[in-house]
């Protein structure tokens, strides 16, 4: 069962490869979704069974505003994996209550799409897949 947790982008701070994550859409939250979560009772014919989950990985959602320099550093990443040159990396969430999320491995699977045309700049929301959460 897949899980979402959403943080108030106001009030957590977002640290991607080391570098703090700036110019969120207003009023947008950070979504951190777990693949599995806890546990869940399976009901057969012979009874139940409880299934633990074992799934540490998951996606990070955050949306940008289209004038973000975080972006930069997005595109940065995101070219040198297509070209073959990506490595993963980390990404730290702080809340306002100093709970630490932790995703360890990531990768951009999205790099969100370029809005063109109008006179401000649209949103663009980047997904990244990592291989591990942990809350501290």
């Amino acid at each position: 069962m897949r899980t979402t947790t959403h943080f108030d982008q106001s009030k957590t701070t977002v640290i991607i490869d080391g570098v703090l994550a700036e110019q969120f859409m207003s009023g947008d939250s950070v979504r951190v979704n777990r693949t599995t979560a806890g546990a869940s009772v399976d009901v057969g014919f012979t009874g139940g069974t409880t299934m633990l989950a074992v799934d540490p990985t998951g996606t990070v959602e955050l949306d940008f505003k289209g004038t973000s320099a975080t972006l930069d550093i997005i595109n940065e990443l995101w070219e040198a994996q297509q070209n073959g040159l990506g490595r993963l990396f980390d990404i730290q969430l702080v809340t306002s209550a100093t709970e630490m999320v932790r995703c360890a491995g990531c990768a951009i699977q999205s790099p969100g799409n370029i809005a063109t045309g109008g006179n401000t700049a649209s949103a663009r929301t980047v997904i990244f897949t990592t291989m591990r959460i942990y809350s501290e």
